[in-house]
């Protein structure tokens, strides 16, 4: 039966020994099978393990990718509002001397621009349909650039 270590300091301190051991070795992989099979692991685990940690690292990669994505998007939208808004105000001063009717596009745009970020806020989730979408675009535009540079 595989050892337990169900205290996480135990975990940390086998993984630095690990760090520190791996220094020493050329093998980094040959000494973490090593390891494992002293400690009852069998190569199935070890293997499934290093497979979910892969996934999910590139998982937290894609994610922020897409998080600075949407924060790009949402910059450029506010550069938009604010550019756009101040001609109009710009405008309606010199034409009616005060802000008259610049007073409900400004309002409406940025009542849209309001919801547009909370809702973006909502669903830009780890495990949300809009990050699910956006790496399957991703990927997909992986596939086509390997196989366009093949």
């Amino acid at each position: 039966m595989p050892q337990q270590f169900d205290d996480p300091l135990d975990t940390e301190i086998l993984s630095r020994a690990l760090k520190i051991e791996a220094e020493n070795q050329a093998n980094l992989s040959h000494l973490l099978e090593q390891t494992a099979a002293e400690l009852g692991i069998s190569k199935d685990a070890l293997i499934q393990a290093r497979e979910q940690v892969l996934e999910e690292r590139s998982i937290e990669a894609d994610f922020r990718e897409f998080r600075d994505e949407r924060m790009h998007e949402f910059k450029k939208s506010v550069a938009q509002y604010v550019l756009w808004n101040s001609l109009m105000v710009f405008i309606n001063v010199l034409d009616k001397g005060t802000i008259t009717w610049a007073v409900w596009p400004l309002s409406i745009w940025g009542i849209f621009l309001l919801i547009g970020t909370i809702s973006d806020q909502t669903f830009s989730k780890r495990r949300g349909p809009e990050f699910q979408k956006w790496r399957k675009r991703k990927h997909a535009r992986q596939k086509e650039a390997e196989i366009v540079s093949s």
